[in-house]
């Protein structure tokens, strides 16, 4: 397949080329265009199966360039990418038979998913043009388009009772499909190594057959593929006694999958319904899926599902807080992973505990003065909650690595001794910093300043700025007598604003001027060397 991207703005097209795998899509080639003549070259020269196209281009717009193609006998699948709201331009994609209408700013998960229907629907399109002149393949042609029917059916393109009803006549579903109620299963493939070792249509063959004998007894089922390995079943609700029936069913295929088959396999099982509610239990199903963070195999209904994810504890952040204090964080991931071993995680659960261990580190660490504001960005900037909160083994990792930060920081805090030399190692590292100050010692060393200050008097017996000064004059008596500097490089060597404050501050703990103590320390014969 070949698709063109056409967009005035070249930044956009760019980042759009950028922003998708396209070849693990099915894309052989990615043209693009900045105009509409541009594109009517590439057409010219080239077959085009899917076209994302801006509206608004100077020297003609998108739908122009819709116009001129169908002129020429070309039918690209065509997708609309616009920063323009507009209900005119709606009502002519629409009556262009545009694929898609979406609206600037999209992000790469959106466009992939809108790229992935019309890809769909290229491969469609396809195969009833390929089933038309192959009658002898019309049965398993005529799963196809129920295959099709369904997947546009879960993700919204046919939306009207009447559009669905027409739809399902055309492609020879089954006439009670209008009147019956409906279980829906959405199954997601986990693969593992061994699925490496199938090929990709015999295993999706395989997990077909499984599901519609087991959910649905019989093997002449359509189960549309969804993408990225998940599959959705229309259950005839009929052949349930009961909710609980069902799901044993959902549990026996799930095994029985994971069995036979590389993978493991989750089923999440919706509630009653009719075919007008699919896309709505489709939704759901998908929310479901992407708040669970249980991993192997299993099957879940949405009933069970809720009522799991609506266990969630209070974080015991006074106890946790007292524990770093103590230096036994190992009693919080130990409280951590038994709470994880009893209970459905969800990601809902693993997001109130992140929020719960960060607030207790904060406390602890308030409670002894010290401040991490810095800390604190750079670790939020670091950290995906998404990353973090997908399996609760990835989350206890993480918990680990910041309570192990925290108690690192706590246990330097403790000892005073190791503060004040802390405190002596990073002024004689940097006087010659004009900006040497007791605010920009306690930032790199995480202690409130004020506590920093009192810390440093108590245990050394002299305030820092005393120390800062010391030291800036010590430097400087050790470069007058070992170095050939003139005065005034010395004085930025050791941090000072100018040279006539450096004289007076030297002369107020030496006795003497620089000059002066560089002539009595050396006879006129000797040199500084």
């Amino acid at each position: 397949m070949n698709i063109l991207i056409v967009d005035d703005e070249i930044y956009s097209v760019q980042g759009i080329v950028n922003a998708l795998d396209w070849k693990s899509l099915g894309f052989e080639n990615v043209f693009t265009a900045f105009s509409m003549k541009q594109a009517q070259k590439v057409f010219e020269k080239e077959t085009v199966d899917l076209l994302l196209t801006d509206i608004e281009m100077p020297k003609g717009s998108g739908l122009d360039l819709i116009e001129w193609a169908n002129e020429k006998g070309c039918s690209p699948v065509t997708l609309f990418l616009t920063s323009y709201a507009k209900f005119e331009y709606a009502q002519r994609a629409i009556q262009m038979q545009c694929f898609g209408y979406i609206l600037k700013p999209v992000e790469p998960q959106k466009l992939k998913e809108e790229i992935l229907r019309a890809v769909r629907r290229i491969s469609m399109e396809e195969m009833q043009k390929n089933g038309q002149s192959l009658s002898k393949y019309w049965n398993s042609f005529s799963m196809l388009r129920r295959e099709a029917f369904l997947r546009d059916l879960f993700d919204s393109t046919i939306q009207s009772e009447e559009k669905i009803k027409l739809e399902a006549s055309k492609c020879q579903m089954p006439r009670e499909i209008m009147e019956k109620d409906f279980y829906y299963v959405l199954v997601k493939d986990v693969p593992t190594d061994e699925s490496a070792e199938w090929e990709k249509e015999l295993l999706n063959y395989a997990i077909r057959n499984v599901l519609s004998e087991i959910l649905c007894n019989r093997t002449d089922v359509a189960i549309p593929d969804m993408g990225d390995n998940h599959f959705m079943v229309l259950c005839d609700a009929d052949r349930f006694d009961s909710d609980e029936a069902l799901l044993d069913a959902c549990n026996r295929a799930a095994k029985e999958c994971e069995k036979n088959l590389p993978g493991m396999f989750m089923l999440f099982v919706s509630g009653r319904g009719n075919i007008n509610q699919a896309p709505e239990y489709y939704r759901s199903l998908k929310t479901m899926e992407n708040d669970n963070v249980q991993t192997g195999t299993f099957a879940i209904s949405e009933n069970d599902f809720t009522e799991k994810a609506q266990i969630v504890p209070e974080i015991p952040v006074g106890d946790w807080s007292e524990a770093l204090l103590t230096h036994n964080a190992s009693k919080i991931l130990q409280e951590s992973r038994s709470y994880f071993s009893r209970t459905y995680s969800t990601r809902p659960l693993l997001e109130k505990c992140y929020h719960g261990i960060m607030q207790t580190i904060y406390t602890a660490l308030a409670k002894k003065n010290i401040e991490d504001k810095r800390s604190a960005e750079q670790a939020k900037d670091s950290v995906n909650i998404l990353e973090i909160t997908e399996s609760t083994e990835i989350f206890l990792q993480w918990m680990e690595i910041i309570l192990t930060k925290a108690e690192k920081k706590l246990n330097a805090q403790s000892n005073h001794g190791s503060i004040v030399e802390s405190v002596h190692q990073y002024v004689r590292a940097h006087l010659d910093d004009e900006a040497l100050n007791r605010s920009k010692i306690a930032a790199e060393i995480h202690l409130n300043p004020d506590y920093l200050s009192s810390v440093f008097r108590e245990k050394s017996g002299q305030p820092l700025s005393l120390f800062i000064a010391k030291e800036r004059i010590g430097k400087a008596k050790k470069l007058l007598i070992t170095t050939n500097l003139p005065i005034k490089d010395i004085y930025i060597r050791t941090g000072f604003s100018d040279i006539s404050y450096f004289s007076k501050q030297f002369k107020h703990f030496v006795g003497v001027t620089p000059q002066q103590y560089r002539k009595s320390v050396f006879s006129s014969t000797s040199k500084p060397v």
